[in-house]
């Protein structure tokens, strides 16, 4: 229906970086851990995934981008049914 409310959703994304730009990640959160894609410039993380973790045979991409200010998009596209899912958050480095 197009609104907005919070979530709650939390996740954790771990970077294993190669110190060239690309890097392999690991995204957990409350379904599961998925292995992901990253890249890295300027102090920004884009990382994605084309992973299906459910029972059912239809894929699902997943994408979270990080600014260099924390600000964080998690976006989800299923294809069956065909939608969208978008979170807009922030994320914080784990101490």
């Amino acid at each position: 229906d197009g609104t907005c409310e919070p979530s709650g959703y939390t996740g954790t994304l771990t970077v294993m970086s190669d110190g060239a730009g690309m890097a392999e990640a690991e995204w957990d959160d409350d379904m599961g851990s998925l292995a992901f894609s990253a890249a890295l410039d300027d102090g920004v993380v884009r990382a994605y995934s084309s992973d299906n973790n459910s029972e059912d045979p239809a894929p699902v991409q997943q994408m979270l981008t990080i600014a260099t200010n924390g600000e964080a998009r998690f976006t989800v596209h299923d294809s069956d049914p065909i939608r969208t899912i978008s979170y807009s958050g922030s994320c914080e480095v784990a101490r």
